[in-house]
């Protein structure tokens, strides 16, 4: 079953993906929003200038400034952010749920306030972890507002080397508790609240041979059967078993 029993490291390679996937759309978002916060900026504004500046023949690239740092932010983000709260969730199952059927912890049981303890956990992990790169990668973005030339990947390296040298690591992670405190709560908030009724939805419109399906729920209630009549609250916590 992928969706509670699937390996933590396919989790972990599914989600690098996804994060490196959408991190070519996340980058240019990501650096008008820095320029707006830092310069005061309206939307429009901040993507004229991101469009005036750099490569005249190459306009777009000019959105990608340090992509490597902002792929490195949400590939391995995303890659520790889902390892860390299935992980979380698994652990906690195996303590005080089994499931009968398979004989194996299953995720599925754990309540609303459970999960959400599990998201909240990795969402800080996850801010913890890649928040030294999130520092390079707004510096990176600050920069490029004095610059026509824009700073790249190998500038956000030498940019982290320069700050430990001159201040020490500690300057990689000053704002570092209000970022993780913010994630918290955030993660809490969405992970838990994932549709969990989908895969169990296409499965009743689609057996696993291609075809119609109806996931066996015909025979619970069949309204010609006499004596199926009377039984729709029978139908209701079958149903609910099932999911």
């Amino acid at each position: 079953d992928y969706l509670h029993y699937d390996d933590l490291q396919n989790v972990a390679v599914a989600s690098f993906i996804s994060g490196g996937a959408t991190s070519f759309l996340t980058s240019p978002v990501t650096m008008v929003k820095t320029k707006q916060q830092i310069m005061q900026w309206s939307f429009r504004k901040a993507i004229q200038d991101t469009w005036s500046r750099g490569n005249a023949k190459m306009k777009l690239q000019n959105f990608y400034t340090g992509f490597g740092i902002h792929f490195c932010c949400d590939a391995f983000g995303r890659s520790l952010y889902m390892f860390t709260y299935e992980y979380l969730k698994r652990s906690m199952s195996e303590r005080q749920h089994v499931d009968i059927d398979s004989n194996r912890a299953s995720p599925a049981n754990l309540s609303i306030p459970q999960r959400m303890i599990c998201a909240a956990s990795a969402g800080m992990t996850c801010w913890a972890f890649i928040y030294p790169a999130d520092v390079i990668r707004s510096r990176l973005y600050s920069q490029s507002l004095n610059s026509q030339s824009l700073p790249t990947t190998t500038d956000g390296i030498r940019l982290a080397q320069q700050m430990v040298r001159e201040t020490g690591y500690q300057s990689l992670y000053r704002g570092m508790p209000i970022s993780v405190a913010r994630a918290g709560p955030v993660a809490a908030a969405i992970l838990p609240f994932q549709p969990k009724r989908l895969p169990q939805a296409f499965t009743c419109c689609v057996g696993e041979d291609g075809g119609e399906d109806d996931g066996g729920y015909a025979d619970l209630f069949k309204k010609d059967d006499p004596d199926q009549v009377g039984h729709g609250d029978q139908f209701v916590a079958e149903s609910e078993r099932r999911v």
